[in-house]
C-alpha cells in the first residue's frame, strides 16, 4: 500500500500569500490516486485553487492568494490496490480586523435603552474595547467601567437605562495582532427632558403664618418654568413672589405666601418644558386654623334625666376636628362640660335634673384651637315623680268625725316638676297592714307653705293610719312617714276668731272672740307669731274672762304675723287667719322719761294690780265668773254694768315659749 511522506502540520499565512502543499509517497505500486479535500469535504479545482500532478508519485495544491475563509484542515489520500493513506495539513489565514457593524453618532432620551454597535471580523477573532469621555470636552478619555453598561456580541455596547452621565464621546477600538486596528469614535447625547419634583405633595400651614413651596427641576436647558394655582395664575402681590435658583445641573423654583389666609388653601402646581418634554408636580397647600362654629344646633329628645342634641359639623378648618366641648348649665349655676368624640355629631347628656330649665352650648376643637361657640339651645328637661315625701304631718285639730291635718310640701328642689296636689291616705289601724288605704285628693295651695286638709266621715273614738302622697303630672311621689290618729269622743275646740287692736314699739294687744255650743271648757290659747324672715314662736295664753291680750318684747317699727288655736282637754282647733301688723316707731331720745308709754305704763299697770285687782277678784268671784291665774300681769276695768280685762304676756318669757 502506499505511504505519504509526512510534512509541516500546519501552516500559517497571512492574508495575500500563497500557499502550496505537496503529497508524494515514498513506497506504493501505481498506478496511484490523489485525492484533495478539506474540513471533509472535497475540493474542486477553481481559478483561486489549482491542484497539480507533477508526475505518478506526487501531487500538490496551490492557492495563489491565501483569504481567511481559506482557513481550514486539508487532507491528501493516496490509494492504490493494495491499500491508502493519509496526510492532514492545518492552514491558519491571519487576516487583520474588519468592519462589520460600526457605530454611529446617537441622541437619546434619559431613561430610554442605548445600544452602541460594535462589529468586527478578522483573524484571529478581534478584540472590542470602548472608551468614553465625560461629556463633548476634549480630555482624555477613559475605559467604560460604570456598572449599568454591558458587552453584548463580542462588541456591542448597550444599556437599559441611559443616564445624563452617560453622554459624551464614545470610542471602539477592535485589534487583533494583524495588520492595522480599528478604532471609530462616535458622540452620544443623552436628551433630558424636564423632571419636577417636590418636597411634599401636602403641605399645612397655620392661618397667618408664612408657606414656602419649594420646587426641584432637572432637564436639559433652556427651561421653562411656571406655577399655578388651580389652574390659574397666582395673583400677582406683594404677598406671593415667586424665585428661581439656576444650579449647575438643576435649578430650584420657590413659591412664597406671606402671611396665608384661607383663601390660599388650594392646589399649586409647578411644570417645566424644554425642547424634549414636559412635566409638572403638584403641591395641595391646606390652611389650617380654628374650626367653624358649630352649625344649627338642636335638641332632639328631651327625657327627666337626659337630652339628646344634634348638630352640623362646622368648617373643620382644612385638618380633622379632634373633639367637641358641651357646656351645659342650670339658670345662675357654674357650666359643666362634657367631651365628645370629633367623629361624632350627636350626643346624650346624662345626669341632669328632672324639670329644670338648662342651656346648651358647644364648640369644635382641632389641632389649631377651638372654635367660636354655637348659638345656645335651652329646654325644660320632663317631669319625673317628685322624690321626696311631704313632711311634719300632723292633726292641727280634731272632733268625733273629722280631723284636720297640717303638713309641709316636700323641698321644692325635689319636686321634679309642679305640684298638682296630695293623696291623704287613711285607713283603720285596726284592719291591719291587709287593708288598703282610702284617698282623698287635695289641690296644692302654692300660697301657702303648710298644707292644710280636713278628713270626714270618720268614726269617733278610732285610731286610723295616715298618710300623704305629694303628685304632679308625672305620677306620684313616695307617702310621707304615717301618723296614728285617734277620733274624740267629745269635739275639741272650733276655731276662734282674732283682730289686732293696737301696736306699740314693743307689744301689740288684740281680742279673742270664741263661741261654743258645748259646755267644754278651754285650757287656753297659743299664739304663734313671727318676724318677717323670722322664726314661728309660740306662747301660751290662759283663758281670761275677758277678751283682749298684750303680748310684750316685740321690737319697734317690725312687720310680724300672727295666728291662734285654742285648746281644750279634747285636742287643737284649727288656726285663726294669718294677721298682719307693724309695731310703732320708738319714741325720741330728748322726750322727756315721764312721758314716754314704756316708762309710764309698767307704772300704771303695777298700781291697777296693787290696787284693783284684789277688788275686781271680790266682785269676779262673787258673780260666779272664771278667772286665769297665771304669771302674767292683767289690766281690768269695771263698770256697772261690765268689766274689761287686758292680759299682758312678755313674748319673751321663758314660761311661755315653745321652741
Amino acid at each position: 500500500p502506499p505511504k505519504i511522506v509526512p510534512q509541516i502540520s500546519e501552516n500559517s499565512l497571512r492574508e495575500g500569500q500563497r500557499y502550496m502543499a505537496i503529497c508524494s509517497i515514498s513506497e506504493g505500486d501505481p498506478p496511484l490516486t490523489f485525492q484533495w479535500s478539506k474540513d471533509g469535504r472535497a475540493l474542486i479545482e477553481s481559478s483561486h485553487l489549482l491542484i497539480r500532478h507533477q508526475d505518478d508519485f506526487s501531487s500538490s495544491l496551490i492557492i495563489a492568494a491565501v483569504k481567511g475563509s481559506d482557513n481550514g484542515n486539508y487532507t491528501c489520500t493516496v490509494s492504490n490496490r493494495a491499500g491508502s493513506d493519509s496526510l492532514i495539513t492545518k492552514l491558519l489565514v491571519l487576516v487583520p480586523p474588519s468592519w462589520i457593524r460600526q457605530p454611529y453618532d446617537v441622541s437619546v432620551k434619559t431613561g430610554n435603552k442605548l445600544v452602541l454597535h460594535c462589529e468586527a471580523d478578522g483573524y484571529p477573532l478581534p478584540n472590542v474595547k470602548w472608551r468614553r469621555t465625560n461629556g463633548f470636552s476634549v480630555a482624555q478619555s477613559s475605559p467604560v467601567t460604570e456598572s449599568h453598561w454591558k458587552m453584548i456580541d463580542i462588541g456591542t455596547l448597550t444599556t437599559s437605562s441611559v443616564k445624563k452621565d452617560d453622554e459624551g464621546f464614545y470610542t471602539c477600538e477592535v485589534g487583533n495582532g494583524v495588520g492595522e486596528n480599528l478604532s471609530k469614535t462616535v458622540r452620544v447625547e443623552v436628551q433630558v427632558p424636564p423632571k419636577v419634583t417636590v418636597e411634599s405633595i401636602q403641605k399645612m400651614v397655620k392661618n397667618g403664618e408664612d408657606s414656602v413651596l419649594v420646587c426641584n427641576i432637572t432637564g436639559d436647558k433652556p427651561l421653562n418654568i411656571h406655577w399655578t394655582k388651580d389652574g390659574n395664575k397666582p395673583e400677582d402681590n406683594q404677598r406671593i413672589q415667586i424665585v428661581h435658583t439656576n444650579f449647575e445641573k438643576s435649578y430650584m423654583s420657590v413659591l412664597n405666601i406671606e402671611a396665608t389666609t384661607r383663601e390660599d388653601s388650594g392646589l399649586y402646581v409647578c411644570s417645566a418644558n424644554n425642547t424634549f418634554g414636559y412635566s409638572q408636580m403638584g403641591v395641595r397647600l391646606g390652611i389650617v386654623e380654628s374650626p367653624g362654629q358649630p352649625l344649627e344646633l338642636k335638641i332632639k329628645s328631651v327625657w327627666s334625666r337626659s337630652v339628646r342634641l344634634n348638630w352640623i359639623q362646622p368648617y373643620n378648618g382644612n385638618t380633622a376636628i379632634q373633639k367637641y366641648i358641651c357646656f351645659y348649665k342650670k339658670d345662675k349655676s357654674s357650666p359643666s362640660e362634657l367631651k365628645i368624640d370629633g367623629s361624632q355629631t350627636s350626643v346624650i347628656i346624662l345626669r341632669l335634673k328632672p324639670y329644670t330649665k338648662y342651656q346648651f352650648q358647644i364648640v369644635a376643637v382641632n389641632e389649631v384651637g377651638t372654635s367660636k361657640p354655637s348659638d345656645i339651645v335651652e329646654t325644660v328637661t320632663s317631669q319625673e315623680e317628685p322624690s321626696s315625701p311631704a313632711f311634719h304631718l300632723q292633726v292641727s285639730e280634731k272632733s268625733t268625725a273629722t280631723a284636720l291635718l297640717s303638713w309641709k310640701s316636700p323641698p321644692k328642689h325635689q319636686w321634679n316638676g309642679p305640684l298638682l296636689g296630695f293623696y291623704i291616705g287613711y285607713k283603720k289601724t285596726s284592719q291591719g297592714s291587709q287593708i288598703s288605704y282610702s284617698y282623698k285628693n287635695v289641690e296644692m295651695d302654692h300660697r301657702q307653705e303648710i298644707q292644710k286638709a280636713t278628713l270626714d266621715n270618720l268614726q269617733k273614738t278610732s285610731t286610723y293610719t295616715v298618710v300623704v302622697i305629694a303628685y304632679n303630672k308625672a305620677g306620684l311621689g313616695p307617702p310621707s312617714e304615717p301618723i296614728l290618729l285617734t277620733t274624740s269622743y267629745v269635739e275639741s275646740p272650733p276655731t276662734p276668731r282674732i283682730s289686732i287692736l293696737t301696736t306699740s314699739p314693743n307689744s301689740v294687744t288684740m281680742r279673742i272672740l270664741w263661741t261654743s255650743k258645748r259646755n267644754t271648757p278651754l285650757t287656753g290659747y297659743v299664739a304663734h307669731i313671727k318676724p318677717t324672715n323670722g322664726q314661728w314662736q309660740m306662747v301660751r295664753l290662759l283663758p281670761s274672762p275677758n277678751n283682749n291680750y298684750t303680748i310684750g318684747g316685740l321690737t319697734s317699727s317690725i312687720q310680724y304675723q300672727m295666728y291662734l288655736t285654742a285648746k281644750n282637754e279634747y285636742g287643737d282647733s284649727g288656726p285663726t287667719e294669718v294677721l298682719s301688723f307693724l309695731t310703732a316707731n320708738k319714741k325720741e331720745d330728748g322726750e322727756p322719761l315721764y312721758q314716754q308709754l314704756s316708762f309710764t305704763l309698767p307704772v300704771v299697770v303695777s298700781l291697777v294690780i296693787v290696787i284693783v285687782l284684789p277688788l275686781v277678784s271680790c266682785c269676779c268671784m262673787q258673780n260666779g265668773s272664771f278667772f286665769a291665774t297665771s304669771s302674767s300681769s292683767s289690766t281690768c276695768s269695771h263698770s256697772s254694768s261690765s268689766s274689761s280685762c287686758t292680759e299682758s304676756v312678755d313674748l319673751f318669757s321663758s314660761s311661755y315659749i315653745w321652741q
